[in-house]
This record gives structure tokens, C-alpha cells and sequence, in this order.
């Protein structure tokens, strides 16, 4: 899966964040789209049951915003690009070198190591949204 990613760069990053109808964001935690020099994707979110979601998507495959698509009384999902965001803003034109996953005490994934040309980034679970 995150495999066929080894030795791509990273060229742009998404994230969703809740939008409040007070019109605040909170720009570290959300679903994460990492996308590599070859139009493919790593796509990380939160599971229901708290464990975390990742999967590698197709150049131009958007379906795993679909899920977020809905408004609740003015509160909705929101997509931005976060490249120039801590701890992206770092890796970003580098090509990712290894990754791990994390664990909880019941081995369940709750997060990935990625590393981009010795540079780690971290995105862990963090009361079941993924966090930076």
C-alpha cells in the first residue's frame, strides 16, 4: 500500500478542518491528503472506532471527500491546502524514504511515521481525529 509511495516527492497537501459557524478553524487536526509526483495519494483520517484510516488513492480520485460532504446548521468540512504548514511546509519536494506505523496498547494502527529524505513527520490519532 504506502509501498508503491517509497522514493515519489511530495508535491502538495489537503487537510479538512471543521468549519464552526463562528468561522474558526483548527488547522491541526483533520483528515490529510499527501500527494506524490505521480498523481497518487495517501490519504489519512480518523476512524469510528478511534483507530486510524489510510489508504493510497489514484491521480485525481477525490471519492474520499465524500464522506465530508454535508452541512450541520452552518458547520461544515472545510479543504485547504496545507503545504505550507508545520510539519509539511518541511518535506514538501522531498521524496518519502520509509514509514512506520504506530500503535496503541491493543495493536491497533492510531498513526503513521513518515520519513522524507530523513526529515520524520508524525500523524497520529488524537482523540480519534488525525493530528500534527
Amino acid at each position: 500500500m504506502v509501498e508503491e509511495l517509497l522514493n515519489r516527492r511530495l508535491v502538495a497537501v489537503e487537510r479538512l478542518s471543521w468549519q464552526t459557524a463562528s468561522d474558526s478553524l483548527r488547522r491541526e487536526v483533520g483528515p490529510v491528503r499527501l500527494v506524490f509526483d505521480t498523481g497518487h495519494a495517501l490519504v489519512l483520517s480518523g476512524g469510528t472506532d478511534w483507530t486510524l484510516d489510510y489508504h493510497v488513492t489514484g491521480p485525481g480520485d477525490d471519492s474520499w471527500l465524500d464522506t465530508y460532504k454535508y452541512d450541520l446548521d452552518g458547520q461544515h468540512w472545510a479543504l485547504r491546502d496545507a503545504a505550507a504548514e508545520e510539519p509539511f511546509a518541511d518535506v514538501m519536494g522531498a521524496a518519502l524514504t520509509d514509514w512506520q506505523s504506530t500503535f496503541n496498547e491493543v495493536s491497533e494502527v492510531v498513526g503513521l511515521r513518515l520519513w522524507f529524505d530523513g526529515h520524520e513527520v508524525a500523524l497520529t490519532l488524537r482523540n480519534g481525529e488525525v493530528a500534527t
